[in-house]
């Protein structure tokens, strides 16, 4: 038996949110979870993956502003970064 598309979506909304919360924090405008103590700028090339293609994105409305993009951008040798409009 199939369930109807909005039970399952209503189903997985709540444990969307539980997953982000727990993850970043409940707020865009503040960094918690598991992300809380999250930094890799002290780790050398060879740990980060330096070899590795890695694509930076962004939206126009991101919370995460193109200062702080751009000093990311120019961290890392391989990346390349798409803004979303």
């Amino acid at each position: 038996m199939a369930l109807p598309f909005d039970f399952c979506m209503r189903a997985a909304s709540g444990m969307i949110i539980k997953m982000y919360v727990g993850i970043q924090n409940a707020t865009d405008f503040t960094i918690g979870g598991v992300l809380g103590d999250f930094n890799v700028t002290a780790r050398s090339e060879q740990e980060l993956g330096a070899d590795l293609p890695i694509l930076l994105t962004m939206g126009k409305y991101d919370t995460m502003r193109p200062p702080i993009v751009d000093v990311m951008e120019r961290a890392i040798p391989t990346v390349e970064c798409v803004t979303a409009r």
